[in-house]
């Protein structure tokens, strides 16, 4: 089964940026521009794009934790690293907040290794059944 990266964000530079980077992993990337209702986060590890300015993003992330599961990782990008930002978005279930700009190195340093523990998660649960 493949492992997804699923990347929620309105940034063409960023979307270009994953596509590019995970090109060279066993990895899709899915930008998503459609209701949390319409995705299927089997196998995934999620990204939002948080804009601290956008009222909708703290009940936008909590629908994303609850509706994609404990098994799957949610990740949180933003401009804004103050405390408090960070301590919400962990309290609403974010594995892991990253701050922006994103480049290759902090996506082989804080995104990648979730993608390929969930990976080897994923192998050793289907070769235990």
């Amino acid at each position: 089964m493949s492992k997804k990266l699923i990347l929620f964000t309105n940034d063409e530079s960023l979307s270009a940026l994953f596509a590019d980077f995970f090109s060279n992993h066993p990895f899709e990337v899915h930008l998503v521009t459609t209701p949390l209702d319409n995705i299927d986060f089997t196998n995934s590890v999620s990204v939002l794009d948080y804009d601290t300015d956008n009222k909708n993003m703290s009940e936008l992330l909590s629908n994303l934790v609850k509706k994609s599961g404990p098994s799957n990782k949610v990740i949180v990008a933003s401009e804004d690293c103050e405390r408090r930002n960070v301590t919400d978005t962990a309290k609403r279930g974010a594995d892991r907040f990253v701050v922006k700009p994103i480049n290759k190195t902090r996506i082989k340093k804080y995104i990648l290794p979730y993608m390929e523990y969930a990976t080897t998660q994923t192998t050793e649960t289907s070769t235990a059944s």
